[in-house]
């Protein structure tokens, strides 16, 4: 019979979330084995077999041994779990205003900027937008918003403006034989 497989995480930290001071709920992903977790597999400390637990704020090691049912051969492993203080995604970098001007007879611009960076104690888990890079945007001021998420609800925000003015050269002036037509910073309307 063969050495039973096991597989834990090198280590695993999780975050007190944005209105918990003390404790935190920490949920853990069953090993990788191949024999049963129920049956055959023994957790140090025994209550960290639970889908989920509440922990303080420090370190706490974790074994697990899972034992061959025939030939009891048994495999080992161990990792930590750190619980670390609360705290929102740090913004590394986000995009200064940018300017952009319309030429010639176009209606806007594309606009195209790097993206903002975020980093975390505990890894990023999702970033959503107001828009990306390559968006074509009218005349007029447009707010561009960043979020970043961490995997204990905490979250920050990069936020930059995107400013498409006019060329005041280009624009069409009206004549007696053509219709009148409004400049196209007023063609558009937000509310």
């Amino acid at each position: 019979y063969p050495q039973p497989k096991l597989s834990c995480p090198i280590s695993v930290n999780v975050e007190l979330h944005p209105n918990e001071t003390e404790t935190t709920t920490v949920k853990l992903r069953r090993p990788e084995t191949d024999v049963s977790w129920e049956r055959d597999v023994q957790v140090e400390p025994y209550w960290v077999k639970k889908d989920s637990f509440p922990l303080p704020l420090g370190s706490l090691n974790v074994s697990y041994t899972a034992r061959h049912p025939v030939s009891k051969l048994h495999t080992e492993c161990n990792f930590l779990i750190n619980v670390l203080p609360g705290s929102p995604p740090r913004v590394d970098f986000c995009p200064d205003t940018q300017v952009y001007t319309i030429e010639g007879r176009h209606q806007s611009v594309k606009a195209t900027w790097e993206e903002p960076v975020f980093s975390d104690n505990v890894g990023v888990v999702t970033i959503t937008k107001s828009n990306s890079p390559g968006t074509d945007f009218g005349a007029g001021s447009h707010l561009i918003t960043y979020e970043a998420h961490d995997d204990a609800e905490w979250k920050s925000k990069c936020v930059f403006k995107i400013v498409v003015n006019v060329n005041p050269d280009q624009q069409q002036q009206p004549t007696a034989q053509s219709h009148f037509q409004l400049p196209i910073l007023y063609n558009r309307f937000y509310f």
